[in-house]
């Protein structure tokens, strides 16, 4: 059977160089887009409102499992809504794609630390990298929100989002060959579990410590991307809509 380590690394052995480079992004032929592009749409203030509920929730400014559970709802309309920007070219497809995963890994961190109901006492290794990139992005947008501007956060946002990238892909790997694996034993193949539950802590490893040491490489989707990140931090939210007859009408 697989050995504990079978979501965290595997593979046949790699140099430290040759390791990293299996974890370079798939979007580097992404093409940035300008964000003004897209600003002046119906799309954008709504992404714009729902970004900045999951700063309200990541930073505890609201504090509130009922209000959250609100947020589902606009999580779907967002998928709508970034659709409709790449169909008409206001959004590359990878710029696209690139913010939807943002978006979605934002979502999951707040749910996962702000309001999960079970015991968060004991992380492993690659979980607790993933929770501290996580909290380190909602501190740099939270930071920039504060500020109005960017200030010294976009190159640690950046880094924070591509070990994330890098993680992801590095897990989907490792589930992908766990799989593997499984049909071969289940087949009456012979699978040495031992030994690849060895090579998964050699390159999980490795990966964490490129990311510790600042050598992972930069991930060109998630520089594509920043501009689009950085405007909805900083673009103040739309207000409520104004009441039918404008803003001095009288309740009837």
């Amino acid at each position: 059977m697989p050995g504990a380590c079978t979501r965290a690394g595997a593979g046949r052995p790699l140099a430290l160089a040759a390791a990293l480079a299996l974890l370079l992004s798939l979007g580097a032929d992404a093409r940035a887009a300008d964000p003004a592009a897209v600003r002046d749409t119906a799309e954008w203030a709504r992404l714009v409102t729902l970004w900045h509920a999951l700063l309200d929730h990541s930073s505890n400014r609201i504090l509130s499992r009922a209000r959250f559970a609100e947020l589902a709802k606009e999580m779907d309309r967002a998928e709508d809504d970034i659709s409709a920007l790449v169909a008409r070219e206001a959004l590359s497809a990878e710029t696209g794609a690139t913010l939807r995963w943002v978006l979605h890994r934002r979502y999951q961190y707040v749910s996962d630390q702000h309001y999960s109901l079970r015991s968060r006492v004991f992380m492993e290794e690659g979980e607790a990298a993933a929770v501290a990139a996580g909290w380190l992005i909602e501190h740099h947008l939270e930071a920039m929100r504060v500020m109005g501007s960017e200030g010294r956060g976009r190159s640690e946002l950046a880094y924070q989002l591509g070990f994330l990238h890098h993680l992801e892909k590095f897990e989907e790997e490792v589930e992908r060959r766990r799989q593997k694996l499984e049909r071969e034993e289940s087949e009456g193949g012979r699978v040495d579990w031992q030994a690849f539950d060895n090579e998964c802590h050699r390159r999980r490893n490795l990966l964490l410590r490129a990311y510790r040491t600042q050598r992972l490489p930069r991930v060109r989707s998630v520089e594509d991307v920043l501009p689009h990140l950085i405007a909805l931090t900083t673009t103040q939210p739309p207000g409520p809509p104004e009441p039918e007859g404008g803003a001095g009408a009288a309740d009837g």
